[in-house]
C-alpha cells in the first residue's frame, strides 16, 4: 500500500512538529482536519487500517498531506547527503529522463546508490519539482 510505505519512508526520515506543520499548510488542510488529526495522532501499530478507512473517505488530502511529510522530512537528510555517503536510490532525480530509463530498463535499481550512479546529478528544488508534477497529474 503505497500510502503506509510514505507514512513509513516520512517516519524514518524524521517528523516533527514543524514537519506536520509545513506538510498541513502545502497540503492546503488545516490542523484540525479529520484527515490530519487522524494520521498524527494514529499509534503506529494502527496506522495500516487508518490509511486504510481515509484513502476510502479522503483519499487525495491522505495523500497530499503524506506525500508533504515525506517530501519535507527527506529534503532534510538529502541536504546532508552526497555521493560518498548516500546509499538511497530515491534520491535520485526522477526529473531525468537518463535516471527514469534507468529505473525502468533496470529490474535491480533499487539496489543502487548515489555513490553507484555515476548519472547522479544533484538539483536544487528536486522535491518541489516532484511534488508540483504529482499536484499536476492528481489537479491539485
Amino acid at each position: 500500500m503505497l500510502l503506509l510505505q510514505l507514512y513509513e519512508f516520512a517516519n524514518q526520515a524524521g517528523i516533527n512538529d514543524s514537519t506536520y506543520e509545513l506538510a498541513i499548510q502545502l497540503a492546503g488542510l488545516q490542523a484540525d482536519d479529520h484527515v490530519v488529526r487522524s494520521i498524527r495522532t494514529q499509534k503506529n501499530w494502527l496506522i495500516t487500517q487508518t490509511l486504510s478507512d481515509l484513502h476510502k473517505s479522503n483519499p487525495n488530502d491522505c495523500l497530499l498531506l503524506l506525500v508533504h511529510l515525506f517530501e519535507i522530512a527527506e529534503q532534510r537528510v538529502y541536504a546532508n547527503e552526497c555521493p560518498e555517503s548516500c546509499n538511497h536510490w530515491w534520491h535520485r532525480d526522477l526529473t531525468d529522463q537518463r535516471v527514469v530509463d534507468d529505473i525502468l530498463g533496470d529490474p535491480k535499481f533499487a539496489y543502487t546508490s548515489m555513490k553507484t550512479d555515476d548519472k547522479f546529478r544533484k538539483k536544487p528544488g528536486f522535491w518541489s519539482r516532484l511534488v508540483a508534477r504529482f499536484s499536476h497529474h492528481t489537479g491539485e
